[in-house]
């Protein structure tokens, strides 16, 4: 029996994670939160999406796409023929040519630049450049999740590490008293009834501890895919959940309002669709462009007047195209274009109010966690003294094995319950954080 007690949670420490199951892992294994939150915003697949399409936004953003910048084409062709010429004149004999053949080079070099459009160029860029800070703006939204499901996922580890340590005091005091009613046993002062009993719940608090082993296998195999890392990737943490603060509402709501990504996306969505109202009502003004050119034109041929022939020179000019009448289709588009901006206009408002209610919500729930917290605290200082009161009551004699364990669970259960406390509170501050728009600041500071 001796072997069992002893043999039982080596083996459960061996299948523990190198950085779970030793103190003081190597510098290499070391995964501090600041650690986490670089390798996930460097290498999360989904971010780097994100990023990608930034740099797509960027490169639309040019004022050739606008259309300031005039258009160069050049042009080049070469023509081969070969025909039956058969020529009557009037006062010279006919001329018959079987297979004539004749060749025309054609090369020219077009220039047109578009120097007034009803300013719609000008709006196409503001629209471009909206555009470039909509996408950023997306970025920074799926950052700022990612931030908070890393660090949400870090500290799981953290709580999920801690039950497990929590645990493993609990099977420790089981192993003792396992020992003690074993000892009793053998001396013939205890009965075989208390010997098992405490068998029993030693063999308990084992299957507990392997099933919190799963707990923290799974939170960091999470961790790990944030991190777009191996989900069997070693590291330990050095970390523990920092210490909860408390916010100010009324703070908290001026933040939301200036920070929000959300907010903010909506708030340039509604921009980018007043310039497009601007930008289709430029159309009904005169367009006006500047055209240039050079050509250049070589004729051979073994019939006709001319056996050869070359010209070349330059082009250039103004045009304008005033639109008249199109089917009405102007205002069409003009009068989509202002439903478009009044429905993005009521997306924000209607984000405003859900935002706002989400934070509300959030800072009650934080507000009463935080009360829950102090609650537990107290709770498991009265416990901890109560088990190890009655544990040397055990010892002593002075007290039955029921009494110990009711006493050795309170404890437990104290404890696991004051640490997802602290969790639930601070998963809260997480997420008010985020929503008021302070995490990227706080992860840079």
């Amino acid at each position: 029996m001796k072997r069992s007690i002893i043999t039982f949670p080596i083996l459960i420490l061996l299948a523990l994670p190198r950085g779970v199951a030793q103190e003081g892992p190597s510098d290499s294994l070391r995964l501090s939160l600041q650690d986490a939150l670089r390798i996930g915003l460097e290498k999360n697949f989904d971010l780097q999406i994100f990023e990608n399409n930034v740099a797509i936004a960027e490169n639309n953003a040019t004022h050739g796409n606008a259309g300031f910048l005039p258009n160069l084409d050049l042009n080049a062709s070469q023509n081969w023929e070969v025909e039956n010429v058969n020529q009557q004149f009037i006062e010279r004999p006919a001329n018959t040519i079987r297979g004539a053949e004749s060749n025309t080079l054609r090369a020219s070099a077009d220039f047109s630049w578009t120097i007034f459009d009803g300013l719609g160029m000008f709006r196409r860029y503001d629209q471009l450049s909206d555009l470039k800070t909509l996408e950023q703006l997306f970025w920074q939204q799926e950052a700022e999740l990612l931030i908070s499901n890393i660090v949400t996922s870090y500290y799981q580890v953290v709580l999920e590490a801690r039950k497990l340590q929590v645990l493993q005091e609990t099977m420790d005091i089981s192993k003792d008293r396992l020992v003690l009613a074993r000892d009793k046993y053998e001396v013939g002062k205890g009965s075989k009834l208390e010997y098992l009993d405490a068998q029993v719940d030693y063999n308990e608090d084992s299957s507990a501890l392997m099933t919190q082993l799963n707990s923290v296998l799974q939170s960091r195999i999470d961790l790990n895919t944030f991190l777009a890392r191996s989900p069997q990737a070693a590291f330990s943490i050095t970390d523990t959940i920092p210490e909860l603060r408390s916010f100010d509402l009324e703070e908290l709501k001026a933040l939301t309002d200036q920070k929000n990504a959300s907010l903010e996306i909506l708030q340039k969505d509604q921009n980018i669709s007043m310039l497009e109202i601007q930008r289709i009502q430029a159309e009904r003004w005169p367009r006006i462009s500047v055209i240039a050119g050079y050509s250049y034109q070589r004729l051979n041929s073994e019939a006709g007047f001319l056996l050869s022939n070359r010209t070349d020179g330059f082009q250039y000019g103004l045009t304008a195209t005033m639109p008249v009448f199109n089917g009405a289709n102007l205002n069409r588009r003009i009068q989509n274009a202002k439903i478009a901006e009044r429905n993005s206009q009521l997306a924000l408002e209607a984000q405003k109010l859900d935002v706002t209610a989400t934070l509300e919500s959030n800072y009650a729930a934080h507000q009463r966690a935080l009360a829950i917290v102090q609650l537990e605290r107290q709770n498991l200082n009265v416990a901890k003294e109560n088990a190890e009161i009655a544990f040397e009551r055990y010892r002593l004699g002075k007290s039955n094995p029921l009494e110990l364990r009711e006493a050795q669970i309170n404890a437990q259960d104290a404890e696991t319950r004051l640490l997802d406390a602290v969790f639930a509170a601070k998963v809260l501050e997480i997420e008010l954080i985020r929503i008021s728009g302070q995490i990227m600041q706080r992860v840079k500071g």
